[in-house]
């Protein structure tokens, strides 16, 4: 019977005698490794290059590295389409605070078309963008998936 502050174990001794109990702790260790940075990738590699790793093991591990490579791939592409997505919502913002000067001064009329015309396709370019960002993070979150039901029985244990 396990207590907060004991073990007790309960040994059968009959009178005047004495009996012995062995104990032998054991807590099975289980730990968890994480490979979502480059660290864990480049350890879970080296580990494949020894040759030590079973078969199956391998296999999946080999996959899930691959797994990685693509989604560090996708979240690349991912910060490079949001910073220009902020460089053209601000374009955007500049021109259209500038048309709507224009649109209260008189004879800037050619000014006034071309700036429309220059805002719209910003807003095409833009709603273009945001359809591919909106793609690209659903990628991330499929191969996420993946990678977590491709490892979620991966034990490293023999």
């Amino acid at each position: 019977m396990e207590t907060p502050d004991a073990l007790i174990l309960p040994l059968d001794v009959p009178a005047g005698q004495t009996a012995t109990l062995e104990v032998e702790w054991q807590q099975p260790v289980q730990r968890a490794v994480a490979i979502d940075s480059s660290n864990a990738s480049e350890l879970l590699r080296v580990y494949l290059g020894g040759g030590q790793a079973p078969p199956a093991v391998a296999r999946v591990l080999q996959q899930a590295l691959e797994l990685q490579s693509n989604l560090a791939d996708q979240r690349k592409e991912e910060a490079r389409l949001r910073t220009q997505h902020a460089a053209w919502t601000a374009d955007s913002a500049r021109v259209r605070e500038n048309l709507n000067v224009l649109r209260r001064t008189k004879g800037n009329a050619a000014l006034e078309q071309e700036l429309a015309r220059k805002l719209a396709t910003l807003e095409r370019d833009l709603g273009l963008l945001s359809g591919r960002l909106v793609q690209l993070s659903e990628t991330s979150a499929e191969l996420e998936a993946k990678l977590k039901r491709l490892l979620a029985d991966v034990s490293l244990q023999p």
